[in-house]
């Protein structure tokens, strides 16, 4: 069974010019064979093949230098990254593939060989001498897969671990009782209903900080691009949604947990529903 853990990085400065090189270099292979699959597209109609282009990856290496200086498997994996969008796209899952910008949320992954110092508080990655320090608020066991780093707009890091864990658990028998079952109901006006009829309200986040948003909208909106305040205030902007995000995902957590701890259920089920169509609507 995999699961994957996010926990809050603090790299320092030596750290930090690693990481960009790596999202610079993953950013650019991406963009790469994303242009040049448009264009063979554009000219001769050709479909999109995730292996040929894998095979140009060490030509593309020796066109561009710099790509040697990273890890050689984060490159593998930006491309297998295209690929993903690419089928999601196909699977009618997502938007056509986009072109990254260094300007939004930056990510590269680290598929192999990443250790992990509970006692330290550090993560290891290759090409890296020394561990990042993270703040884990919990530990894992089991066999590290993958590692993720993620940079926001607002300047925080972050670290997705996606461990393959012992599914012992998962082949425990469990006797199924219907009298400690509970049944969730998502709606719009409403955050949801239990099945016992309680009600808990949406506390719309966005809403209440909306008033403030614009207020940093404007703000932004009348400096000068490419100057140092229009940065600062942009950072502004990205720290209040960052905040409205955080909002909505501890509530969702707390609510969870809750549910779980007043209930002492065994099974909760949820209605599967395309809420996003339904708000169209």
């Amino acid at each position: 069974m995999l699961n994957t853990y996010q926990f809050r990085a603090y790299p320092n400065t030596g750290h930090e010019v690693f990481i960009a090189q790596h999202f610079g270099c993953t950013r650019k292979v991406y963009n790469h064979f994303l242009g040049k699959h448009e264009q063979a597209y554009k000219d001769s109609q050709k479909p999109w093949n995730f292996y040929e282009y894998k095979r140009e990856l060490p030509a593309l290496k020796e066109q561009f230098p710099f790509l040697k200086e990273i890890n050689s498997q984060s490159l593998q994996a930006a491309v297998q990254n295209l690929d993903k969008a690419y089928k999601s796209f196909f699977a009618r899952r997502a938007k056509y593939p986009r072109f990254k910008s260094k300007h939004h949320k930056q990510s590269f992954c680290v598929p192999q060989n990443t250790r992990v110092d509970f006692e330290q508080g550090l993560v290891f990655i290759p090409k890296l001498k020394t561990g990042i320090k993270c703040k884990f608020h919990r530990r894992f066991e089991g066999t590290i897969k993958q590692a993720t780093i993620t940079k926001t707009q607002n300047g925080e890091y972050y670290i997705s671990i996606t461990v393959e864990e012992s599914d012992t658990a998962q082949k425990m028998q469990h006797t199924l009782d219907e009298a400690k079952a509970i049944g969730i109901d998502v709606g719009l006006l409403s955050f949801l209903t239990l099945s016992d009829g309680t009600k808990v309200d949406n506390p719309r986040w966005f809403k209440q900080s909306e008033k403030k948003l614009a207020r940093l909208q404007r703000k932004l909106s009348k400096k000068i691009k490419g100057s140092k305040n229009r940065n600062k205030q942009r950072l502004k902007v990205a720290k209040q949604h960052q905040k409205v995000s955080n909002q909505r995902k501890d509530f969702q957590h707390k609510l969870s947990r809750k549910i779980v701890d007043d209930n002492q259920v065994s099974m909760i089920f949820v209605e599967d529903l395309n809420v996003r169509d339904m708000l169209k609507n």
